[in-house]
């Protein structure tokens, strides 16, 4: 049967003023958008003083992981999101060729998921994890990028140094073959392990694979700290000397000492919009990240894997140079996150081999066991078997404004989130009803359509998701019916859980997954190829 949603305020997702209207659905898709349509064998969604808008595009998660544990995935539902890209940061799924080490395959899997005891497949090729992807039950839309973390972990393990030609080659080849089949593009880590150690020229050759496929390059650049202004020089060059367009991920100020830098990054990407390079970014609303803790480690102690790096953190001597490599002498272009942030910063949300250190900082930790900081952070990663992450309390509000406000910039959560972890960070739970609620309806950074926008249209067109992201005749019906003068995360780090209140209905395909803040057990996700 037909279904009419009636006496809704459209916000249409192109960023036009909000109209009354009536809109109905069928066979997946929205047949007609209008005024008083008629009502007569259809069934009736009585929508008069709510907002409807398109599906939420969450433009940067890691859900390329998450889905496998938890194909459900009714957090992300619930925050009125229908379409997830993931594959971000370096990191993916495939390719993982099979002849490549335990050490690398385990590294990827322990720096990336909470240890809720479950191990995720890896793909030797894109084509197989999206048939794989197409016999689960998904609960909401799927997109990936391929990472060049894992592109450089199929052809030279985890060496941290710069690849050699024959190696960019082969990297080049497995990157066409994801793209063939329909991946978004390409991803990059680079302040992560081996990919700090890569060159620029690696960057642009694989850049140069994803412009024949009028793909994107989405890049962690090599530095969110003190090295922001070369790192996002690094990404204009990418996407100059490629041809591609650029975006770059969850854009930020890390340190009290380097948010000063804001506005001038800001302008550094206008001046690279303006010279005619595509580039976009993205960014959560919340001034704490998220990240593996292995992260504070320097990328040339972990090129023998994560369990080789446990085992040696119970060997004084190497804690010692470790030490020594973070505080006294500590490697150039590096962020290096424990000494420039302090450990009261790390606020760790999962560690199930220590639960007493989950949902307390490091510091806080280290004063409960009665060692000095350092010492906790050691002891945290190695009985986890570096399979630790924590919420970073490093950048301002002021700047996460500045940077929302901007127009170039795109909304995403960066969430993993599987069923068992005690503590995640609340962006996983709650980014949408955060933005929506407190950033464009209380601070009012930008109009309501515009917000809207920022979350339907803009990421639609920029992804090329074909179908998605408007409210219009043809389109697909993921659609979102909500309250936006009462739309509002509750959701915090120490209680991540609390629910978001104000969303009523949220439809994927045509199909109610989510009735009254409430999901219905429907699984209508898809995966998604590049462009259609």
């Amino acid at each position: 049967m037909e279904t009419i949603i009636r006496g809704s305020l459209v916000y249409d997702g192109s960023g036009a003023p909000a109209k009354q209207a009536d809109v109905i659905v069928a066979e997946g898709k929205i047949l007609a958008v209008g005024e008083n349509l008629p009502t007569t064998g259809r069934r009736v969604i009585e929508a008069k003083g709510l907002s409807l808008a398109p599906g939420f595009i969450d433009c940067h998660t890691h859900s390329d992981y998450s889905i496998l544990v938890d194909p459900a995935a009714e957090h992300v539902m619930k925050q009125g999101v229908t379409t997830q890209i993931g594959g971000q940061c370096g990191y993916s799924r495939s390719p993982v060729l099979p002849e490549i080490s335990q050490e690398t395959k385990d590294y990827f899997d322990d720096t990336m998921m909470p240890d809720v005891g479950v191990k995720t497949p890896s793909f030797a090729t894109y084509s197989e994890q999206v048939a794989y992807l197409r016999q689960l039950p998904l609960g909401v839309n799927q997109t990936y990028f391929t990472g060049h973390r894992v592109l450089r972990g199929s052809v030279m393990g985890l060496d941290a140094r710069h690849a050699t030609d024959a190696e960019i080659k082969q990297m080049e080849l497995l990157l066409a073959e994801t793209l063939e089949n329909g991946a978004q593009g390409l991803s990059s880590g680079m302040s992560y392990g081996s990919a700090n150690r890569c060159s620029p020229e690696e960057l642009v050759r694989l850049g140069r694979v994803v412009s024949r496929y009028g793909g994107m390059y989405t890049s962690h650049i090599r530095s969110e700290a003190a090295g922001l202004m070369d790192a996002i020089e690094e990404a204009v060059r990418v996407g100059r000397e490629a041809g591609i367009p650029v975006n770059i991920s969850h854009m930020k100020v890390v340190g009290s000492q380097n948010w000063s830098l804001c506005s001038d990054a800001l302008a550094l990407i206008d001046r690279a919009s303006k010279e005619g390079v595509s580039i976009y970014f993205d960014a959560y609303p919340y001034t704490a990240s998220c990240c593996t803790t292995m992260a504070g480690i320097p990328s040339t102690y972990t090129n023998e894997g994560a369990q080789v790096l446990a085992d040696k953190l119970y060997d004084p001597t190497f804690v010692q140079r470790l030490y020594d490599d973070i505080f006294v002498h500590p490697e150039d272009g590096w962020d290096n996150p424990v000494k420039n942030l302090g450990l009261d910063k790390f606020f760790v949300t999962d560690a199930s081999a220590t639960p007493d250190a989950e949902g307390k900082t490091i510091v806080e930790t280290a004063e409960l066991w009665k060692v000095s900081p350092f010492e906790a952070f050691i002891r945290i990663i190695r009985d986890n078997r570096c399979q630790v992450t924590d919420c970073r309390f490093s950048m301002c509000e002021e700047n996460l404004e500045e940077i929302l406000r901007h127009p170039l910039c795109g909304v995403c959560s960066d969430a993993i989130y599987l069923p068992g972890c005690r503590y995640v960070h609340p962006r996983a739970m709650a980014a949408f009803p955060r933005f929506l609620g407190r950033y464009v309806r209380d601070r009012a950074l930008m109009s309501r359509e515009e917000g809207i926008y920022r979350i339907t249209g803009l990421p639609a067109k920029r992804y090329q998701l074909h179908g998605k992201g408007l409210i219009r005749a043809g389109m697909d019906a993921d659609l979102v019916l909500f309250d936006y003068d009462t739309i509002l995360d509750y959701a915090d780090y120490s209680n991540p859980f609390r629910p978001n209140h104000g969303i009523s209905m949220v439809m994927i395909g045509g199909q109610v997954v989510v009735e009254n803040g409430a999901c219905t057990g429907v699984r209508n996700g898809k995966i998604i190829s590049r462009g259609n």
